[in-house]
């Protein structure tokens, strides 16, 4: 299975513990002394913040710093990180498309869309010769909190987009 690239969690991570945070500790944050700190919630909360907030980071570094904020929020309350798919565009390693999930089960399946065919267990597709266009899948999955179908977000240059 591919792995979720590690920038592409970190700024999943941090997109959904601001918003979980204002949820549970939102009259704390109303404080003059975490206004910085409110700030930078906003900031990521956001899906292009929360890019910016990861672009460039190195995947052993985004890999300690999920770990980290993962700890951080568990000492805080349980962890409420929703189930994240990304689609991973064709590279020099690798000519195909392929899907990235985080948060759910084995037994995943995706539709996909666009100029390609896709793999027998629909978990990656080949464009097709001499196409152009606009490629897109949806995963559907179960996670903890039961079905779900998720829209994959496109990977480009070290940041989920």
């Amino acid at each position: 299975m591919t792995a979720v690239p590690g920038d592409a969690l970190l700024a999943h991570v941090l997109r959904a513990v601001a918003g979980w945070l204002p949820e549970r500790y939102g009259v704390l944050l109303e404080a003059g002394r975490f206004a910085d700190g409110r700030e930078a919630l906003g900031r990521v909360a956001t899906a292009g913040g929360a890019r910016a907030a990861t672009r460039g980071v190195a995947p052993g570094e985004a890999a300690r710093l999920v770990e980290l904020v993962l700890d951080r929020w568990a000492a805080l309350g349980t962890v409420e990180l929703p189930p994240l798919a990304v689609l991973l565009p064709p590279d020099d390693e690798d000519a195909s498309y392929r899907l990235a999930v985080h948060g759910v089960d084995e037994g995943w399946t995706a539709s996909w869309s666009g100029p390609v065919t896709p793999s027998a267990d629909g978990r990656s597709a080949v464009p097709r010769p001499g196409s152009a266009g606009r490629v897109s899948a949806r995963v559907f999955a179960r996670s903890a909190a039961g079905r779900t179908v998720l829209t994959p977000v496109l990977h480009r240059d070290g940041a989920a987009s």
